[in-house]
């Protein structure tokens, strides 16, 4: 009898591709989310005791925009499918510059696609890892290595199977993203609160007023200026 409940256990017990199906089965679908070509998200940046008013704009091609306004300034970060380059005058930056190294490489491997959507034919691997807790809340936690080694973690609300957490080391160190307050558009669920935590603190939180799903773009939208 016990060995039974034993194997029974070991049947139904959950798998990292488990979590992923449940994942994207939550936020609409793979489908549904494979329609979409382009996207426009309009947010508010809080960081260091200001809020910045900005856009981001991306496509299927992995082409990506971001514009932030400062202080009667203009910042952009962009990557137009070959060159990412930024204009930030409060950073000495005054004309469009290409970026080199680490800069490049975060602008560049930005996904736009869900990476829990065809994950395996996209080069990931994802495995399970034991529950973690967070803020006094257990969460289911998935480790995802990318293609060139790259680890991030996935920690994922047990009840509506949507994504609470996402860790990850770059140009900041080891951050948190906290995503919550999810909403419908267009039959999909997309977050309209992250906060990114370092440390235990919090160095960012971005309010998301509005997310629109295939708007027109143009290639100029995401060029290096003079290409």
């Amino acid at each position: 009898m016990i060995l039974a409940v034993m194997a029974m256990g070991t049947l139904s017990a959950q798998t990292a591709d488990d979590v992923a199906k449940k994942y994207v089965e939550a936020i609409g679908g793979a489908k549904k989310w494979k329609a979409i070509k382009t996207r426009k998200i309009t947010f508010s940046l809080m960081t260091q005791g200001m809020t910045l008013p900005g856009t981001v704009i991306g496509d299927s091609d992995k082409r990506e925009r971001t514009d932030i306004a400062f202080n009667g300034m203009e910042i952009v970060q962009a990557y137009d499918g070959t060159t990412a380059w930024a204009l930030s005058p409060p950073q000495g930056i005054t004309t469009p510059t290409k970026l080199t190294g680490a800069q490049a490489e975060a602008a560049s491997s930005k996904e736009f696609l869900d990476e829990m959507i065809d994950y395996k034919a996209r080069g990931f691997q994802i495995s399970l890892e034991a529950d973690e807790t967070i803020d006094g809340k257990a969460y289911t936690k998935i480790k995802m290595v990318k293609k060139g080694g790259k680890e991030e973690f996935y920690f994922f609300d047990k009840e509506t199977n949507l994504l609470a957490v996402k860790r990850e080391s770059g140009l900041q160190g080891t951050t948190d993203s906290h995503y919550s307050e999810y909403q419908d558009v267009d039959g999909l669920k997309v977050p309209t609160k992250i906060e990114v935590k370092s440390g235990g603190f919090t160095i960012q939180s971005i309010t998301i007023s509005k997310t629109e799903m295939n708007v027109p773009v143009t290639d100029d939208m995401f060029a290096f200026p003079g290409n």
